[in-house]
């Protein structure tokens, strides 16, 4: 009875010892784990701040696109308005001269 108690306890221990050795191992693999997992969280981290960097500079870049052809809008209906008032101006001069003109004519 006494040897197959022995031979119990020796089993017992010698499945202690397998189990302290998956156990260390899962241990071990769970801090590996654990370590990737947080550098993946700050790599993580990183990617969103440099992608919400990218947003801000995108609409920032649209902003001043929107900016840029409003002020070319502006500038070219200023060039509109001035190329009309200078027709204009130069319509009125043909016209004054064609004026003088028809009145030389009529005295003559």
């Amino acid at each position: 009875v006494l040897d197959g108690k022995e031979e119990v306890e020796k089993q017992h221990r010698e499945n202690i010892k397998k189990l302290n050795a998956v156990v260390e191992r899962q241990e071990k693999e769970l801090s590996k784990l654990q370590t990737s997992s947080e550098e993946l969280q700050e790599k993580n981290r990183s990617l969103q701040a440099a992608l919400d960097s990218s947003y801000k500079e995108l609409a920032e870049l649209h902003k001043a696109n929107a900016t840029k052809d409003s002020e070319a809008q502006e500038l070219a209906l200023s060039r509109e308005v001035q190329a009309k008032e200078e027709l204009s101006l130069a319509l009125e001069k043909v016209q004054e001269e064609s004026r003088l003109q028809q009145e030389a004519l009529a005295n003559q």
